[in-house]
């Protein structure tokens, strides 16, 4: 049971959920199918004979189960608290991800990968529900005033913050440009210092469970693993 008791989970007994279930939280679950097909993604990162080495196989397995449990989680926090995007929001975001790949090279990585569309656009849209509420929650928390840019700048500038200093002699327009500039990502270092405690209380106020039949249709020589889920 050690590995659910790690992000806030619990094995469920089969009876308590569908076979077809494979994780959930809340209203938000991963069957089968689609297990199989954040399977597919995940096997991209990974050599293509990865099945001849069932130890390093199983363990990619369970990491998936792991990062797919904590997505249920903060997809089920994401809709109690209301957050969502719209379809204009998503094809936005796809827009600004094809520039990246000039005429029809998008669709050539898909098929390169035997990537559906279908498939990476729900994903897409998943992450971007995700980085909503990431933003919307620890925003709320974040202070950050005049002399904190100014610090963040220093840090970035080794210190540097006198007259010889490019800062003296920009324009107006270039100022506001580097103001944002440092607001985002002297944001982005507060975000990732509040996360870590964030996630865990996400993972005790919305907490998984994980069907372990369908888990262990997934691995390899799965009576090895039974050790990963019992008590």
């Amino acid at each position: 049971m050690m590995i659910f008791q790690a992000v806030g989970c619990k094995a469920s007994p089969p009876e308590s959920v569908e076979p077809e279930f494979v994780i959930k939280s809340g209203r938000i679950v991963v069957d089968r199918d689609e297990f199989f097909d954040e399977l597919d993604l995940k096997l991209l990162a990974y050599p293509y004979n990865i099945k001849d080495y069932p130890n390093d196989y199983n363990t990619m397995i369970m990491d998936l189960v792991m990062g797919l449990t904590e997505q249920c989680q903060l997809m089920n926090a994401a809709q109690q608290k209301g957050i969502a995007v719209s379809d204009q929001e998503v094809d936005q975001a796809e827009k600004r991800l094809r520039q990246d790949y000039p005429d029809d090279s998008f669709e050539q990585m898909l098929l390169e990968n035997a990537v559906s569309y279908r498939v990476w656009k729900e994903k897409l849209r998943k992450n971007l529900v995700i980085e909503k509420l990431v933003y919307t929650q620890l925003d709320e928390a974040i202070t950050i005033t005049p002399d904190d840019l100014v610090s963040y700048y220093k840090t970035l500038n080794d210190g540097n913050l006198d007259g010889e200093n490019p800062v003296f002699w920009m324009e107006e327009a270039q100022l506001k440009a580097l103001g944002e500039q440092l607001l985002t990502g002297l944001k982005r270092e507060k975000r990732q210092a509040l996360y870590g405690e964030w996630i865990e209380q996400i993972k005790t106020a919305y907490p998984a469970q994980i069907n372990e039949k369908e888990v262990t249709r997934f691995l390899l020589n799965p009576h090895k693993e039974k050790d990963g889920f019992d008590d």
